[in-house]
């Protein structure tokens, strides 16, 4: 019975992490879609393929950076799960992978999709 409470409480907290990702991945994706604008394919017309390249590796690079100080960062979050049944939150696998943040934080990047695209599109064909 004690393994199975401390499972219950390992998998609370990891719903709690990932909220914390999530949310944060969220506010953070929203925040630079709306620094960086829409895509403009009038004026990616005007940039060689290598600028265009750059730039993703650039936002690319952005993001791993992100990832890098919000793994850091949630792992100085408390969980109201630690201690619990002999829990410990900084043993759990999820606060030294950050990978749902990368995840989230791609995933509502419009303005690299839609470069990524009109490169695939327009210049790799």
């Amino acid at each position: 019975m004690s393994n199975l409470n401390f499972n219950c409480v390992k998998i609370l907290d990891i719903g709690y992490t990932i909220a914390i990702y999530v949310v944060l991945a969220t506010i953070i994706s929203v925040y630079i879609d709306k620094k960086l604008g829409e895509f403009d394919p009038k004026e990616a017309d005007k940039k060689s393929t290598y600028k265009l390249i750059g730039e993703c590796m650039l936002h690319f690079w952005l993001i791993a950076v992100l990832t890098y100080f919000a793994r850091n960062l949630v792992k100085r979050i408390p969980s109201p799960f630690d201690g619990i049944h002999g829990f410990k939150h900084t043993s759990l696998q999820e606060i030294k992978n950050a990978a749902i943040f990368m995840f989230i934080l791609l995933f509502f990047q419009d303005n690299l999709h839609d470069k990524l695209r009109y490169i695939q599109i327009n210049r790799l064909k």
